[in-house]
């Protein structure tokens, strides 16, 4: 396994964690973003119990998505406007989207998402964090970063509060490796910006149905 897959390997490990001290209770989670529906399946496997949506502005994505899926639903949405068609959820996940968005369209999105959260529903956002060395490296080297503007984390933070309750802040993804060792590590520079990803969890107010 070369360097960029122990990289997503990592990462998908990673999330999966993350993930895990947000979703507790609730029955839906959107995947905004989904491309080909990578997370979007593991999302599934991981929680069984919801019911999972992807979505994506790109069609050959879309299609991509569905034609490997049984257990997944996935819809093309082109603009924040048709946000609306996909009905409400309890959760929403932003994986490292956000900085492949032009600026100007930043809030139109999150408001349309944040419309589209039940009441206690929870905002799940992660990107990659400008001052880290590896994300400096994994930019340079993959294709489908290179010409990205990455989001500072004060500004993905304000972005996001502008619609919802922050609820956690942090720094992930210091070491592609997951020993014991290295977790209780990671732990402790959760605060620090070394890790090549942060992630911003933000809540609706209201109560979540149950």
């Amino acid at each position: 396994m070369g360097p960029l897959g122990r990289y997503r390997s990592a990462s998908i490990t990673y999330k999966k964690e993350h993930l895990d001290a947000v979703i507790k209770d609730g029955k839906s989670l959107l995947d905004f973003g989904c491309g080909s529906g990578l997370y979007t399946e593991y999302i599934k496997k991981w929680y069984p119990q919801l019911s999972v949506c992807g979505v994506d502005v790109s069609e050959a994505f879309i299609d991509m998505a569905r034609q490997k899926s049984t257990c997944c639903s996935y819809s093309v949405v082109k603009t924040p406007e048709e946000l609306h068609k996909l009905g409400r959820f309890d959760y929403i996940f932003v994986n490292c989207v956000l900085h492949h968005i032009p600026h100007r369209e930043h809030q139109s999105w999150l408001r349309g998402l944040s419309a589209l959260l039940n009441g206690g529903g929870k905002l799940i956002v992660m990107e990659m964090n400008p001052y880290a060395p590896l994300t400096q490296i994994l930019q340079r080297t993959n294709k489908y970063e290179v010409n990205a503007v990455l989001l500072l984390p004060a500004y993905c933070r304000k972005l996001v509060a502008a619609f919802l309750t922050e609820r956690a802040f942090g720094y992930t993804f210091v070491f592609p490796w997951r020993s014991a060792f290295f977790r209780a590590i990671e732990k402790s520079l959760c605060g620090v910006p070394f890790g090549a990803q942060y992630y911003v969890v933000a809540e609706k107010a209201g109560a979540q149905a149950t």
